[in-house]
């Protein structure tokens, strides 16, 4: 199924870039991902995961956050909007 996602002269997509990069363990956490505020980095902690897709879920998830920071938001207004994002691309709502 093809999405049909809004578009108009109002909403002008920033291209910023930034990066994901992967590490085996964060060793002061034991969380899938990290985004940190202070740059345009996600960090994957490899070993939390147990497949190829759940890896790639918190890519997304994380890159998600990493666009959401240019917002005024708390995390568990980001988690929320993830999780409606998420929904919505099952076609839930």
């Amino acid at each position: 199924m093809t999405k049909s996602f809004h578009d108009c002269d109002k909403c002008q997509p920033r291209n910023e870039e930034y990066t994901v990069l992967f590490r085996m363990r964060n060793p002061n956490d034991s969380t899938k991902g990290e985004m940190y505020s202070d740059n345009l980095n996600a960090w994957v902690n490899v070993s939390q995961h147990e497949s190829m897709c759940d890896l790639i879920d918190t890519i997304v998830h994380e890159s998600i956050h990493v666009a959401m920071k240019r917002e005024d938001m708390n995390d568990d207004a980001e988690h929320t909007i993830i999780k409606y994002m998420g929904w919505a691309n099952e076609d839930w709502l």
